[in-house]
């Protein structure tokens, strides 16, 4: 309590022992005085405890910091100054290391792709390689071997269908839903979801339109930029067997979605393995059928691909 002087008249109506507490959720302290016709004023800059006899009414102001027991009736309004401790629980995103083995080359990973305006193949060649798959090792890949994942017929089924219950509750679903964050350290958007060109192919009778549609969101950056994981999720497929998009890894969610990462110059995970969002699991490149270096990224439910640039949090502003 701030020492103060009394002042008022009257006779002496109660032994006074003040010495009050300031609370954070109290920041007016009402100690208690027995006659309400005197009044204390409080310098700032002293502090003591004061025992004695009083009547009037005592009214403090400054800083309050005391224990012990109030006799009586006093009025105190009183400035509290509270220091406040926060704990702050942050959960750091794992740092994934460089795969240090890789597995092997595999042949006949260059094609030829597409057709021309006379219905017959293009000269254009691609090639999915060259492979930058790291090996499975450990538990997560013994998970993988478990539920079937990291195998061509794995990723057949995401292409076509649902994933598996079992690979979605070792994704960590069932979930009602999820946030995806950006899938690239920068980068800008090339090509979005959508119908990219139609025209006509073949002659006589077998001439037709053919429409192009482009299934997801193409993010041009440099060579061994950063592809980030979009949410949490479980590896089910890093390699290169999925044809036209190289080095390519799909992981599913727990809330069902799969996401694809294409054309990758390297891919740092493998099937088996958890990530979190916003974790490295790859460098941008540009394996596969594609045009530049960049980061040909899907959303696929239910096994069809869907719009996800709307739904990517954390776009930079394009350049």
């Amino acid at each position: 309590m701030r020492l103060g002087r009394w002042n008022g008249a009257g006779a002496a109506a109660g032994i006074l022992a003040i010495s009050a507490i300031a609370y954070a959720d109290a920041p007016h302290a009402t100690p208690v005085v027995d006659d309400p016709s005197s009044s204390v004023a409080a310098p700032e800059t002293e502090t003591a405890t004061e025992t004695g006899t009083a009547t009037g009414t005592a009214t403090a102001t400054g800083t309050v910091t005391a224990t012990g027991t109030v006799t009586g009736t006093v009025t105190a309004p009183v400035s509290v100054t509270v220091a406040a401790t926060a704990t702050a629980t942050a959960t750091a995103t794992p740092e994934t290391p460089v795969p240090t083995e890789w597995l092997p080359e595999t042949r006949g990973e260059c094609f030829r792709s597409g057709h021309g305006r006379d219905g017959a193949w293009r000269r254009r060649r691609f090639c999915d390689g060259p492979r930058r798959v790291p090996v499975p090792s450990g538990d997560a890949a013994e998970l993988a071997r478990t539920l079937g994942l990291g195998t061509r017929a794995a990723s057949v089924r995401l292409e076509t269908a649902a994933p598996r219950d079992a690979w979605i509750a070792a994704a960590g679903g069932p979930a009602s839903e999820i946030e995806l964050g950006w899938p690239v350290d920068g980068g800008r958007v090339w090509r979005d979801f959508g119908v990219v060109r139609r025209e006509r192919v073949g002659r006589g009778r077998r001439r037709h339109v053919v429409t192009h549609v482009h299934q997801g969101v193409d993010i041009g950056a440099p060579e061994g930029t950063h592809v980030l994981a979009a949410a949490d999720g479980l590896v089910a497929y890093s390699d290169t067997g999925v044809h036209g998009y190289g080095n390519v890894m799909l992981i599913v969610h727990p809330n069902g979605w799969v996401t694809l990462y294409g054309h990758c110059h390297a891919a740092y995970v493998f099937a088996g393995q958890r990530v979190v969002r916003g974790q490295v699991i790859g460098e941008v490149g540009d394996t596969g059928l594609a045009r530049g270096s960049h980061l040909h990224f899907e959303l696929r439910e239910g096994g069809r691909q869907i719009r996800s640039l709307a739904l990517l949090a954390g776009r930079p502003a394009d350049r």
